[in-house]
């Protein structure tokens, strides 16, 4: 009974010490919405996603989200823009007025990218919507994520 007891208390002690490392973007800690809240319309900022630097232009204002991307003909190889909601929610994206194709990153309170989506250059008629909430969208060139091995469940840093 007693190494019973002792064989209980070390698997416990092993799995307290190891949740962190298991729980990955799950983990307790703190959003980064703070982090990038309150920076001026147009600002640049270079985040991480899944460890890879990229450059994002901040879009936080009705106007710059109902904006986005359009008219954008060319959009450099690390660079991007970084929607940042007032909550968490399910947002809505389409590619109106948009030439290029382009990934979508829906990215969690906590930073962990909840889904990835391909977006078709001026397809009017596709709604792409994350199926859990999301504080941020981060829209990149298609292709970007998967040329850089990043995936759902990856950590964005700010």
């Amino acid at each position: 009974m007693n190494s019973l007891h002792r064989c209980c208390s070390d698997l416990l002690l092993l799995l307290v010490w190891l949740m962190p490392l298991l729980a990955g973007c799950g983990g307790q800690r703190e959003g980064p919405s703070e982090a990038v809240k309150g920076l001026p319309a147009g600002d640049r900022i270079t985040i991480r996603a899944g460890g890879v630097p990229v450059r994002v232009r901040i879009s936080q204002t009705p106007r710059e989200k109902e904006q986005g991307l359009m008219f954008t003909e060319q959009l450099p190889a690390d660079e991007g823009m970084l929607f940042i909601f007032e909550y968490e929610h399910r947002p809505a994206f389409w590619m109106k007025n948009t030439p290029i194709d382009l990934d979508v990153a829906f990215i969690d309170r906590l930073g962990c990218i909840v889904e990835i989506r391909h977006m078709q250059a001026l397809d009017e008629e596709t709604i792409h919507r994350p199926r859990h909430p999301a504080l941020y969208a981060l829209e990149v060139n298609a292709g970007w994520f998967h040329e850089h091995g990043i995936t759902v469940g990856d950590e964005v840093e700010f």
